[in-house]
């Protein structure tokens, strides 16, 4: 369809040259391609003038990707980033591989996706093992427990070891922090004490925990 729409706009234009003087052929000449590169832009500009030009990096973020955490990510690399030290790991319970580049830390796990885990394939239990594992003996500072649906795309018949893990787990750290991304634009932020006994309102957050942090 396109191709012969192209075809016969390039025939109309030489058979309208052919009609004009020269002059006025020149001009025409130089000026339809910009004519048609202008409305060829103008459609996709206006359809996204929205993410273009009036939303913020947060609202383009919920527009495009729903609710991953993409910019709760930000917020929590920052808090891990500022009450941490350079060499201190970090183990991300998810698939939220952005939070360990933004903090700048290394993390305390080779699994730094965790579909794989979820997936119907026989060696799904040993990577939960051996994941497992790695946190452990590591003793990473901050462990962050991903609640999203889009950080495991959990199926019917997934193995479901590491959630039973982490429920133990997490009873030898302590919670100091909270993303809890609420329908909409907004996500609830609690930090330090004002995150131990926040609970979470929607059905995805983000919990942070700290190793040696007394209560």
């Amino acid at each position: 369809m396109l191709p012969a729409l192209a075809l016969s706009a390039a025939i109309g234009l030489d058979a309208l040259e052919r009609l004009l003087p020269v002059s006025r052929a020149r001009v025409l000449r130089r000026a339809v391609p910009l004519v048609v590169v202008a409305a060829a832009l103008a459609q996709p500009l206006h359809a996204s003038k929205d993410v273009l030009f009036e939303l913020g990096p947060t609202q383009i973020a919920r527009a495009i990707y729903g609710r991953n955490p993409f910019p709760e990510s930000l917020e929590i690399a920052r808090y891990i980033r500022e009450h941490s030290a350079p060499g201190d790991r970090v183990a991300v319970v998810g698939s939220e591989p952005q939070i360990y580049f933004y903090a700048g830390r290394r993390s305390a796990t080779g699994f730094i996706y965790t579909y794989p885990l979820m997936e119907l394939q026989p060696h799904a239990a040993a990577m939960q093992r051996q994941m497992i594992q790695e946190i452990e003996r590591a003793g990473p500072r901050y462990v962050v427990f991903v609640r999203a649906s889009t950080s495991w795309l959990i199926r019917p018949g997934s193995d479901m070891t590491i959630f039973g893990w982490f429920e133990q787990y997490q009873r030898s750290l302590t919670r100091v922090g909270v993303a809890d991304i609420l329908e909409g634009q907004e996500t609830v932020y609690r930090w330090g004490a004002d995150a131990r006994d926040y609970a979470p309102r929607s059905d995805v957050w983000l919990m942070v925990f700290e190793r040696g942090r007394k209560s």
